[in-house]
């Protein structure tokens, strides 16, 4: 929220598109049964934006495990069809009340599902689209349908390309496998090609997942990097993999800030940087050292 008042180090100046931007706030709905009433409280309460969910895709547990993947994709994709349809409605709702929509794929293809899936649980889940060629491919056509159908809609605030993701493999082990394939999701920004797709790259949670190293997904990614989450943590430990690594204070962990911000100067990033904190305690004092530690690195020639 642009503002005059406040301690001078942390102040900002704004663009005047920025300037005349509404201030977000808003909440999260899921796709199911969302009515227009609901937008209109919303919008009534002051709202500004809706962080819409696709999610709820549930095959039978039955199926999990003795459908083939490309069965399962064939089944996601004609789900995802309807439920582009409830996102095109829930963008008109919003032009009408006047508010914006960020679309969130919230269940993906080869990804987690509900543990009511009993047994099965473990056929359904394990995020195999980072180690399956059938349903990367088939994530990628999700985006493709979804961006190709909204792009340019003036109520679009942007995109949640996957949420927050797991896995029960050792993802040690998996590392370089699933790194590799986070790092051909968007390739060099041909996969999707719709000139609407871009990246928010969150440096911790890259490497606390196991999954990624931070400066490398900066380097893949380059020009698509719109925004970055500064924080920093640890990878998990060898020998307790199944648990997130550590967020710990920026830069006392794995993150190679000074590689990233170079890099990221190197490809012209024009984005934001947003230290996001979870550490406990007092986080004034931190943000302002953090704030200071990053700006050094970026006024460095």
């Amino acid at each position: 929220v642009p503002r005059t008042d406040g301690p001078a180090e942390f102040l900002c100046e704004y663009t005047d598109r920025v300037k005349k931007f509404p201030v977000m706030r808003g909440a999260m709905l899921t796709d199911r049964d969302v009515p227009e009433d609901d937008m209109k409280t919303m919008a009534d309460w002051g709202a500004k934006l809706v962080r819409y969910q696709i999610a709820y895709f549930k095959p039978n547990k039955t199926k999990c495990g003795i459908w083939s993947e490309e069965r399962m994709c064939e089944e996601y994709l004609k789900w995802l069809d309807g439920k582009i349809d409830n996102v095109v409605s829930v963008l008109a709702w919003a032009e009408k009340y006047d508010m914006y929509v960020l679309v969130d794929l919230h269940d993906v293809p080869g990804g987690q599902h509900a543990p009511e899936q009993g047994s099965h649980w473990k056929y359904c889940n394990d995020h195999r689209l980072f180690y399956s060629r059938a349903y990367l491919d088939c994530f990628m056509e999700s985006w493709r349908r979804i961006a190709t159908r909204i792009k340019g809609h003036p109520r679009l605030y942007g995109y949640d390309i996957i949420n927050d993701g797991e896995t029960f493999w050792n993802v040690t082990a998996m590392g370089s496998t699933v790194r590799n394939r986070v790092l051909s999701l968007t390739g060099n920004g041909e996969d999707i090609n719709t000139g609407n797709c871009f990246i928010n790259c969150d440096l911790a949670n890259l490497l606390m997942y196991g999954n990624a190293n931070s400066l490398d997904a900066v380097k893949q990614f380059g020009p698509l990097v719109k925004e970055v989450h500064a924080k920093d943590g640890k990878y998990p430990k060898f020998d307790n993999p199944y648990d997130l690594g550590s967020e710990v204070p920026i830069p006392t962990g794995d993150v190679d800030f000074p590689g990233v911000i170079k890099e990221l100067k190197r490809v012209g990033f024009k984005g934001a940087i947003t230290i996001e904190c979870e550490l406990n305690g007092s986080q004034l004092d931190y943000l302002e050292k953090t704030r200071k530690y990053l700006q050094k690195l970026i006024d460095k020639k």
